[in-house]
């Protein structure tokens, strides 16, 4: 199955490319270079940090640095800092910090839902 599902992927990604190549898709070019940092793993491998050094080394350099995100959240224990993947760690009462695209907030866990009953309702 992940053969097959690779296969259709791999296929849908180079209509992709060849619709860009022949101006079916609109184009757009931007004024510097692009550096993209993802698909490293899921949330904790580090590309923030890595983001923001280049991004600093960047800037330091005389370079005009604009980072782009998508949306997200991260949220870890206090005050040990432990990215938080399950909820059966936590409990009531327990001290957390959320971190989102624009800051971060230290909170407490007032109850905890589990994905069955996040989905009810």
């Amino acid at each position: 199955m992940r053969r097959l599902l690779g296969s259709a992927f791999g296929a849908l990604a180079s209509l992709r490319v060849a619709a860009y190549r022949r101006g079916l898709l609109p184009r757009a070019r931007l004024a510097g270079p692009v550096v993209s940092v993802g698909n490293l793993g899921v949330g904790g491998s580090g590309k923030t940090p890595v983001v923001a050094r280049v991004a600093a080394l960047l800037r330091d350099a005389g370079v005009p640095v604009a980072v782009l995100s998508r949306g997200y959240a991260l949220a870890r224990t206090l005050p040990e800092l432990r990215v938080i993947r399950d909820v059966d760690h936590l409990g009531p009462g327990q001290a957390i910090r959320v971190q989102v695209a624009r800051g971060e907030m230290n909170c407490r866990v007032e109850e905890i839902l589990t994905k069955k009953e996040k989905s009810v309702g």
